[in-house]
This record gives C-alpha cells, sequence and structure tokens, in this order.
C-alpha cells in the first residue's frame, strides 16, 4: 500500500526535494468527456509525467503556505493537501481515472497520497500519443456537432448521420483523408513512444541498481522501505493492466 513516506522516499530517489510547492507543470491531455482531437504535438512537446500532481489555483493558497512555513519553524511538518476534482481535470485521463478509482475504494486522503507516490514513480515517463478517430465520419461529426447540437441537440447525432450519407464523394473524400493521415501519424507517433517510454524504463532501473537499490517489493517491505511501481508501463508489455499496485 502506498503512504506518504512512500510519496516523499520516491521523491528523494530523483533527488529533489518533496516539499516543494511550484512545481505544478499542467497535463496537455486535460480529462475532458469530449478530448476528441487528433495529437499534433511536436517532439518538443511531448507529455512527460511531471514529479508532483498539477494543482489548481486556490483561493487561500497565500495563507495554507505561511500556515506550512509557520509549521516548519517549529519542526512541525505540514499536511500535505488533499486533491480535488479540480486539479484531477488537470491530469491526463488515466490518471484522473486512477485517482477516481483510489478515492472510491479507500478515501481522499489515501487517494492523494496514492497519487503523490503515483507521479514520483513515474516522472519523466513519456505519455502515449492520443489515438486517432475510429472513421471519417468521426471527424465530419466532430466538425459539425457544435452547429447541429444548437438547433436540436437531442436528434444532433441522428441528423449527423443522415447528412453524412447525403455527402457528395469529393466532400466526404476530405475526412476520410482527414481519418487516413491521422492513422499514419499516430502509427509513427506509437512507435517512438515504444522507443521512448523502453528509454525511460531502463534509465529507471538503472537510476535503482546505481543506488543500490533493494528491487524486491517482498524484500522491501522488511526492510520498511517504499514500493517500487510494478505496472506495465515500469515492468513492460508482459503486464496485461498498465496500472497495477504491488
Amino acid at each position: 500500500m502506498a503512504t506518504e513516506k512512500d510519496a516523499e522516499q520516491a521523491a528523494k530517489r530523483l533527488k529533489l526535494d518533496v516539499d516543494a510547492t511550484e512545481n505544478t507543470t499542467t497535463s496537455t491531455t486535460p480529462n475532458t468527456k469530449d478530448n476528441i482531437k487528433v495529437d499534433e504535438r511536436t517532439p518538443e512537446k511531448k507529455y512527460r509525467v511531471p514529479l508532483y500532481p498539477p494543482e489548481a489555483p486556490r483561493e487561500d493558497t497565500q495563507k495554507l503556505g505561511m500556515l506550512a512555513e509557520e509549521a516548519r519553524r517549529h519542526g512541525i511538518k505540514p499536511k500535505p493537501r488533499d486533491y480535488t476534482s479540480a486539479d484531477s481535470k488537470l491530469w491526463t485521463k488515466q490518471q484522473f481515472e486512477l485517482f477516481k478509482e483510489k478515492k472510491s475504494l479507500h478515501d481522499i486522503r489515501f487517494a492523494s497520497g496514492f497519487m503523490r507516490w503515483w507521479f514520483a514513480e513515474h516522472s519523466g515517463m513519456p505519455g502515449e500519443p492520443d489515438k486517432p478517430l475510429k472513421s471519417a465520419f468521426a471527424y465530419y461529426r466532430r466538425d459539425k456537432f457544435a452547429e447541429v447540437a444548437k438547433a436540436n441537440k437531442k436528434k444532433a447525432s441522428q441528423i449527423l448521420g443522415s447528412m453524412w450519407k447525403q455527402l457528395s464523394e469529393e466532400e466526404s473524400a476530405v475526412y476520410t483523408e482527414i481519418h487516413k493521415k491521422a492513422v499514419d501519424k499516430f502509427d509513427v507517433d506509437y512507435d517512438e513512444y515504444e522507443k521512448d517510454i523502453a528509454a525511460w524504463r531502463q534509465e529507471k532501473i538503472e537510476r535503482l541498481k546505481k543506488e543500490n537499490e533493494e528491487m524486491s517489493n517482498t524484500a522491501r517491505r522488511k526492510l520498511g522501505k517504499e514500493m517500487i511501481c510494478t505496472c506495465a508501463y515500469c515492468e513492460g508489455d508482459e503486464h496485461e493492466t498498465p496500472i497495477a499496485l504491488p
């Protein structure tokens, strides 16, 4: 079970201060229900998991910061904040779903501590490229939905289906080409992503070995050390699920 101590020790392995509060890199793939745009990231803009979960601005941030500083002066470690839905909206869909799952199974305090540990364990991990839409019609629907929904939101999908069938071959070919280019781009991006994550995984293993870290979680529990993540991203493709906790 991941704890606040696990999150702190995972951050220390990266030689970074777990108490930093200004590192709030925002995910390039926010969790929105209708996020259907094609991934157009350049190599310089690729998403990497930040060390700390991005946090939404809070009205009492300054006050909380002053209280935390006062607590430190008295030798008291301030309690880490619990994350909210406003925070999780800044995360990727996968991170959002993971937080939601842990909160449902346990409580907000556990889920927040787990996410601090998860981000620390996966810091620097490349994000998967967004998948293309499933068909040419899906791109047509994306372009026309808002316009049609203004007149009749309830039957928008039905209307769009009829409109699509009435398009000429030349008109529909435009969206067929858009879909084809998106699929081709995804294939190229995914090949590059697989190379990137393999390199990230190897770097993580080498760092742990260099620091003489015990690799067995069973042994780590006995030694009172934090768990090392064993999800598919960290361990490789032999795992069936991308999210796992020892």
